[in-house]
């Protein structure tokens, strides 16, 4: 289910997104007047690997959404033929020696994520949780 709500005099839009049972709601405005998002302030500059992911305070970095390990891959390849420039899959672990990221998917790997730029170049991720992650939180 999504909503869109017009704001009173013409002011925008206001965005509502189902993103789960029909009880998760995730809002978006959009403003007809608003100044151009600036990279490296209002979101990153770049995805994630490519260029810094640094972003102001009060920004939004990004969203991310946690999809099933086993379906990364496929995700990615989806994104890929659909033209979209998706980062490598990147495996964050606590223990890894480089920027705590593994060049293989690890038993202390805490989450396997792809990043890319919706068409308004908001940075989005599919994140998996890791077992690590799952065992550290109760869930496994």
């Amino acid at each position: 289910m999504s909503l869109n709500v017009e704001l009173p005099d013409g002011a925008g839009n206001h965005f509502f997104f189902d993103i789960g049972e029909n009880k998760r709601q995730l809002a978006f405005f959009w403003f007809p007047d608003a100044p151009d998002g600036q990279p490296g302030i209002s979101h990153p500059e770049f995805i994630f690997t490519e260029g810094s992911d640094v972003s102001a305070v009060a920004s939004m970095n990004h969203l991310a959404f946690d999809v099933p390990i086993e379906k990364i891959d496929e995700y990615r390849d989806r994104l890929i033929a659909a033209g979209v420039n998706v980062s490598i899959i990147i495996n964050h672990d606590p223990e890894a020696e480089e920027g705590h990221e593994s060049p293989e998917l690890t038993e202390t790997t805490m989450i396997r994520s792809i990043y890319f730029k919706d068409p308004d170049g908001i940075l989005l991720e599919f994140g998996a949780w890791g077992d690590a992650a799952l065992e550290l939180d109760g869930r496994a």
